[in-house]
């Protein structure tokens, strides 16, 4: 019964994207929306006894961003009034309990539990651990040395949204939280005073143009990566501008909203990272539906991408990189010539924003100090 319901609200968002006018942030939310429902369901079931103090189960991620594709994962925590060791070891059966609906229903593919991001953590890593906590001790992981906690899982506390129980505690957490994003890390004489949000937006967006599974696509490349390249960059660097001024929205296409009207980035710009997001969130769209999975790596040539894997394929000893590169080619999708003229009409905008973005980085780092903002 579940799995079918699963099946017809996956069928329902792919009728969507056969009706004109449908733009790719339309999609996201109405998955979002479908996903955050079976979620709430879920987890009902799985209470089989009344909760022992009060509780918020709290999205995160492209649930909280709501930009959610067909087969993403779950990104969640638990805020607790009480956190004493029998209150979070129910929680912990309650989740655990979920996790095992949601893989008899979806596997290791679709709608499952993030293995770092999670109520649970991730057993053995040190560097995740359970989210289920009071809204205080929530918060103060966010300030927790990189060192110490996956940055996975401080960034995704900044970006978050309510999804059931006790509205009060989820208020805590975000005045909690609030607190430590304003809090001064150091400041200039007659220069700004420098907060934690504004080192953590830097350090977001200057990570994203260093990083080399981000770099900028080619109009003349024959594979693409639609997640790595044509999503992260633009949605990283919005939330990096917003964290470093302040803007308390969480879904992308609000953060670019404020930014404009904050006067911190042009309306002709906001378009631009508007173009890169519809255009790979249709995209997206229709790979996750055709094929069942979260699979996004894409190739334009048919015959060069079988004469790679010829290549490849024979090799006894791989290095990491190759392995990931066969991987990535033997799952990969073809795209039509549609699809392809699509996406790579964006590409001019998408190197237009990651140009401005190591602009930006370059230009706050003289001191994180009052310089000028090419985004405007």
């Amino acid at each position: 019964m579940r799995k079918g319901q699963l099946l017809r609200r996956r069928g329902s968002v792919a009728g969507l994207m056969g009706q004109a006018g449908t733009t790719g942030q339309n999609l996201q939310e109405a998955w979002t929306s479908r996903v955050s429902t079976i979620t709430e369901e879920i987890w009902d079931e799985c209470m089989l006894t009344p909760e022992p103090c009060k509780y918020a189960l709290c999205l995160a991620g492209s649930g909280a961003r709501r930009e959610a594709s067909p087969y993403s994962d779950l990104d969640c925590f638990i805020l607790v009034a009480d956190s004493s060791p029998g209150n979070v070891k129910y929680f912990v059966d309650v989740t655990k309990r979920m996790q095992d609906v949601l893989t008899t229903l979806e596997g290791n593919s679709g709608l499952r539990l993030c293995n770092i991001m999670s109520p649970l953590g991730s057993p053995g890593n040190p560097k995740a651990p359970e989210l289920i906590r009071a809204p205080p001790d929530m918060a103060d992981l966010v300030e927790w040395s990189p060192d110490d906690i996956e940055s996975h899982i401080c960034n995704g506390l900044m970006e978050h949204a309510f999804l059931k129980g006790d509205q009060q505690l989820y208020a805590d957490f975000k005045s909690d939280l609030n607190v430590i994003v304003a809090k001064t890390c150091f400041t200039f004489s007659s220069r700004l005073t420098i907060t934690q949000g504004k080192t953590k937006g830097l350090a977001v967006i200057r990570d994203i143009v260093n990083d080399p599974r981000f770099a900028a696509p080619q109009v003349i490349d024959d594979t693409y990566h639609v997640k790595e390249q044509f999503y992260r960059p633009p949605q990283f660097i919005a939330k990096g501008l917003a964290w470093f001024y302040g803007v308390n929205e969480t879904a992308t296409n609000n953060q670019l909203t404020a930014l404009v009207q904050g006067n911190h980035m042009s309306a002709l710009n906001s378009q631009r990272f508007t173009n890169v997001l519809n255009e790979m969130a249709k995209l997206r769209f229709k790979l996750h539906l055709d094929r069942e999975g979260e699979k996004d790596f894409v190739y334009t040539d048919q015959a060069k991408r079988d004469q790679e894997l010829a290549l490849l394929g024979p090799k006894a000893v791989k290095t990491e990189a190759e392995k990931e590169r066969y991987n990535r080619l033997k799952s990969g999708t073809l795209l039509t010539s549609a699809e392809l003229a699509g996406l790579r009409s964006v590409i001019p905008d998408l190197a237009k924003i990651m140009r401005l973005a190591r602009k930006f980085v370059k230009e706050k780092e003289k001191f994180l100090g009052k310089r000028g903002n090419p985004f405007v």
